[in-house]
């Protein structure tokens, strides 16, 4: 029966035409939220959060299916340290935030926004950040259902430079923006307001992820900054942005199997699978093929 299933995973790695529905008489428990990953504190669960077990978390609505193994815990819960550059690690948080969302909640696709610097700028990393401050909060005046997930990026030039996702906003004028860019930097530079910004609207969902990994993704080294910058991403409204993870445990024989198959699922995308760790996986995969996975794996190890 094990086989069987795993081999009818070709058949669900598309998504499906329409939402997968979660399971009946489901309620919502509760669990620690994890910051690092902008989790929520609502988890969907039919069993419960039993500590150390093996389970399989879904993205509602979203595109991010993690299975967790014994012992592997959540992440998060401790204090970190400085931030010393935008390291593999974090652009993979700040990619699993953004599949998390759930699509299907969101009024409008996101609007990415540029924020250049003029000619002449400052290497103090405090006047980038307190630039960034006085704009988001611009923003939220503006706009109050504005959500951002920012990234800093250091231009060819050496300037620093932001880019932006900005979330439930349909329309940002580009007289607006330049303006208010302009005003918060006060460079004086008449160059640089009408050249210090860029708006523009992704077209689908599967545009949002190509422009995070090209931009937002970036691993950067840059030699003739300070060494410590501070936060290389983060999140403005955080609250307004639909994140839930429906929870599920899996007997043994389920997790390994589901995970055979999403490891072969990374296989065929040219994944060197023998750097992952052997406790579990995290995909990015449209969860509603994982709650069809999920179904499958249900049926064949009922019992």
């Amino acid at each position: 029966m094990q086989n069987s299933i795993i081999g009818a995973w070709c058949e669900v790695v598309e998504p499906a035409t329409q939402p997968a529905e979660l399971p009946e008489g489901t309620q919502p428990v509760l669990f620690p939220a994890s910051d690092d990953l902008g989790l929520s504190n609502t988890h969907i669960s039919p069993l419960g959060d039993r500590e150390g077990g093996q389970c399989v978390e879904l993205s509602v609505g979203g595109g991010l299916v993690r299975l967790r193994g014994m012992g592997a815990g959540r992440a998060g819960g401790g204090k970190r340290g400085k931030v010393g550059g935008f390291s593999r690690a974090a652009r993979r948080r700040l990619l699993e935030f953004l599949a998390s969302l759930n699509r299907e909640s969101l009024a409008f696709l996101p609007l990415f926004l540029t924020l250049t610097y003029p000619g002449e700028f400052t290497l103090d990393p405090g006047v980038w950040k307190r630039d960034l401050d006085v704009f988001l909060k611009r923003v939220r005046r503006a706009y109050p259902d504005a959500a951002v997930v920012w990234k800093l990026e250091p231009q060819k030039r050496g300037a620093p430079h932001y880019h932006l996702l900005v979330f439930g906003v349909e329309h940002i004028p580009k007289s607006w923006l330049r303006q208010a860019w302009y005003e918060v930097v006060g460079s004086g530079d008449e160059k640089h307001l009408w050249a210090g910004t860029r708006v523009e609207r992704v077209k689908s969902w599967r545009g949002v992820m190509a422009y995070a990994a090209k931009y937002l993704g970036k691993v950067e080294t840059v030699l003739d900054w300070p060494e410590y910058v501070g936060r290389w991403w983060g999140v403005s409204g955080r609250g307004l942005l639909p994140i839930q993870f429906y929870t599920e445990h899996l007997g043994r024989g389920a997790f390994y199997a589901f995970r055979r198959v999403l490891y072969q699922y990374l296989k065929r995308r040219g994944v060197d699978m023998r750097k992952r760790a052997r406790a579990g996986v995290t995909v990015f995969l449209d969860a509603d093929v994982g709650f069809d996975l999920l179904h499958l794996f249900r049926e064949g190890f009922r019992g």
